[in-house]
């Protein structure tokens, strides 16, 4: 009976370590789409202010020409 008792320990033991890691791997989950969500709106505001550079560089790019005309 002893040794029942010592192998539900164990187990009981083996399953509470488990749920911890299922915890810390939820908590990374998050932390990982979180960043996924940051990188992509950091990358449409990249792209939102390269757009805005080229039309800036495309009017200068116009008003040098006048000038040389």
């Amino acid at each position: 009976m002893d040794h029942i008792n010592q192998d539900n320990l164990k187990i009981a033991s083996a399953t509470e370590q488990q749920s911890l890691v299922v915890k810390d791997i939820d908590r990374n989950l998050d932390v990982i789409r979180q960043s996924a969500q940051n990188a992509q709106i950091s990358s449409h505001q990249t792209r939102e202010a390269s757009v805005a550079l080229y039309e800036i560089s495309q009017q200068l790019q116009d008003a040098v020409n006048k000038l040389k005309i």
